[in-house]
């Protein structure tokens, strides 16, 4: 395997990496607003 094979490897790994904590970012971020305002509603009524 050459360099630029193993770099682009390691480029595509990465690239994957970033996606999945991406997602996971989002999917947490989506969680907690939806939490947040269930809290805000009940503490109203």
């Amino acid at each position: 395997m050459s360099l630029t094979e193993t770099f682009a490897l390691l480029a595509v790994i990465i690239s994957l990496l970033v996606l999945l904590v991406d997602a996971v970012h989002v999917t947490f971020e989506i969680t907690w607003k939806i939490s947040h305002e269930d809290r805000e509603h009940n503490k109203k009524d």
